[in-house]
C-alpha cells in the first residue's frame, strides 16, 4: 500500500535534493511520524531521526548485518512499485508530453493499486521487475545542508547505531 506519494516533478530532479525536501511528508513529518517511529530509506536520502538509511561503506560485521536486515525490510517498498508497474503496464510505458496527464494517470494507478491491495487482489506478476536504476548517490554530502539538517543527520546516525545495537548485538 502507498500511504503517501509525490508526483509531478521532472525525472531529472534528484529525490533527496528537491522532491523529498519539498514533499508533503517532509514538511509535515511531525504530524505523520510519532515518537520513536521511523522510515527505512535508501542511501539517496539524508539520514535523520525519522528516516534511517543503511551505512555507506560498511566498516564492520555489525554494520554489514544491519544493512542486510535493513535491505530485507525496505525491499517491501520496491515490491510495491513492482506490483503496481506489473498491474498497470502503462506506468512502464508512459511517454506522454503533457505532465497533467501523466500526473492523473499515476495518481489513479496509485489509488486503484491501494484499492486492489485492500481487497486482496493477488494478481500474479506477469513481468519481471525492471532493473530500475534509481539514481542512488551513496555519498553523505553535507554541502548545502543547513544547521538543522546537520543536527537531524547526527541524531539519525545515533538512532541508526542504537537500532543496529538492538537488532544485531542484543
Amino acid at each position: 500500500m502507498f500511504i503517501d506519494y509525490e508526483i509531478g516533478w521532472p525525472g531529472s530532479v534528484h529525490d533527496a535534493n528537491k522532491v523529498y525536501k519539498n514533499s508533503y511528508f517532509y514538511r509535515n513529518v511531525s504530524k505523520i511520524i510519532k515518537g520513536e517511529e521511523y522510515l527505512l530509506g535508501d542511501s539517496a536520502y539524508p539520514i535523520s531521526t525519522f528516516l534511517i538509511k543503511p551505512f555507506v561503506n560498511s566498516q564492520n560485521p555489525s554494520q554489514i548485518r544491519f544493512n542486510v536486515i535493513h535491505s530485507l525490510h525496505r525491499v517491501v517498498v520496491e515490491n510495491a512499485f513492482g506490483r503496481s508497474k506489473n498491474r498497470f503496464i502503462a506506468l512502464k510505458e508512459l511517454n506522454v508530453r503533457v505532465i497533467s496527464t501523466v500526473v492523473k494517470i499515476t495518481e489513479c494507478a496509485i489509488i486503484l493499486h491501494n484499492f486492489l491491495e485492500l481487497n486482496n487482489d493477488n494478481v500474479e506478476e506477469l513481468y519481471e521487475n525492471d532493473d530500475d536504476e534509481d539514481g542512488d548517490d551513496d555519498s553523505d554530502n553535507d554541502e548545502d545542508i543547513n544547521q538543522n539538517e546537520i543536527v537531524m543527520k547526527r541524531e539519525g546516525e545515533r538512532k541508526r547505531e542504537q537500532l543496529m545495537n538492538l537488532i544485531i548485538n542484543h
